[in-house]
């Protein structure tokens, strides 16, 4: 986790100016983590979607990805909450296209959304 860190934009100590397909990959990188850790990654990516300053491709993986960690409902009325105070279009139409595919999905593993 701490090697990924060094190149994840927000959250890193000290922070670099790396293209966007150099962070897209460490945010999918975390992707593998979340069945052992999934409380650290949800703090990490929760932190990277809250920050508005990122670009809009680096936040929307990083919804994704705190998804794929199955938060509690509480951190999901978190992300919701600051959804609806959204500015950038391109994330909430992400976000709510992602959300109600989970209101509608029938799977037993979404049942808890």
């Amino acid at each position: 986790m701490k090697t990924i860190m060094r190149y994840l934009p927000g959250v890193a100590a000290t922070p670099v100016d790396l293209p966007l397909r150099v962070q897209s990959a460490a945010i999918q990188a975390m992707r593998l983590i979340t069945t052992r850790d999934p409380h650290s990654v949800q703090d990490v990516t929760l932190t990277m979607f809250l920050l508005k300053d990122l670009p809009s491709e680096v936040r929307m993986l990083a919804f994704r990805i705190l998804f794929d960690t199955k938060p509690s409902m509480a951190l999901v009325s978190t992300v919701t909450a600051h959804l609806l105070e959204e500015r950038d279009l391109q994330v909430a139409s992400f976000a709510y296209s992602y959300l109600k595919g989970f209101a509608n999905s029938k799977t037993p593993d979404n049942h808890w959304l």
